[in-house]
C-alpha cells in the first residue's frame, strides 16, 4: 500500500512539474515575440507634421518617426511682400528641401507655387 501511495504522489508531482514548465515556456515565448518569430506589425496611423508631410509608426515600439525639421526665414522679394516661408530638410537627403504648399495669385488670374532651393515663388507669367 505504501508503494502505491509513493507512486501516486510521484506521478502527481511529475504532472504538475510538466504543467508548470509548459506555462513558464509559454509566457517566455509570448513576452519575447518567439511565437510569431518576426517583426511586430504597427497600426497604419499617420501623424501630420507641421510642414504638411506625414509620418507613420515604425520600430519595435511602433512609435511615430520624427517629422522633418522646419526652418523659417523671412524673405523679401517682389512677389511675397516679406511673408514667412518654410522649408523642410528631408532626412537622408541633406541637400534637398521641401517647400511649403503655398500659392501666389498672379495679376492674370493664374497661380504660382514656391520652388527652388530657397523656396521662392516662381515668376508670374508675363502678359
Amino acid at each position: 500500500m505504501k508503494t502505491k501511495t509513493v507512486y501516486l504522489i510521484s506521478v502527481v508531482v511529475f504532472i504538475l512539474g510538466v504543467l508548470i514548465g509548459a506555462i513558464i515556456v509559454s509566457v517566455y515565448r509570448t513576452e519575447n515575440n518567439l511565437i510569431t518569430g518576426g517583426p511586430i506589425a504597427c497600426t497604419m496611423e499617420a501623424k501630420i507634421c507641421p510642414d504638411g508631410s506625414s509620418v507613420g509608426r515604425s520600430g519595435p515600439n511602433c512609435e511615430f518617426t520624427q517629422c522633418p525639421e522646419i526652418k523659417v526665414s523671412n524673405t523679401t522679394d517682389g512677389n511675397n511682400g516679406g511673408s514667412a516661408q518654410s522649408t523642410s530638410t528631408i532626412p537622408g537627403n541633406p541637400g534637398a528641401t521641401a517647400c511649403s504648399m503655398e500659392a501666389l495669385a498672379c495679376p492674370d488670374g493664374s497661380f504660382v507655387s514656391r520652388s527652388g532651393p530657397n523656396c521662392e515663388f516662381s515668376a508670374c507669367p508675363k502678359k
